[in-house]
């Protein structure tokens, strides 16, 4: 799998920038089934509990350290 059984990246919901002078949400990807080198199947949650409610079918994500994007996904 690309990074492992689990990962911890900052999440960035689709047409909300990356601002790094705010709190962003950190993602907990756990890795279900490798589809190619660059495809994985995953679940996903965020890490705190007071996260919005926000991850819903065909909602689109960016995941990143820091300031580099890492990958994009899909809710399915």
């Amino acid at each position: 799998m690309p990074w492992g059984d689990k990962y911890g990246p900052i999440v960035v919901m689709k047409d909300e920038p990356l601002n790094m002078n705010k709190a962003n949400w950190t993602m907990i990807v756990s890795n279900k089934e490798l589809i190619s080198d660059y495809e994985t199947i995953a679940e996903v949650r965020y890490l705190s509990e007071d996260a919005p409610d926000n991850l819903d079918a065909n909602v689109e994500f960016e995941l990143y350290e820091g300031i580099k994007l890492v990958a994009r996904g899909v809710i399915l």
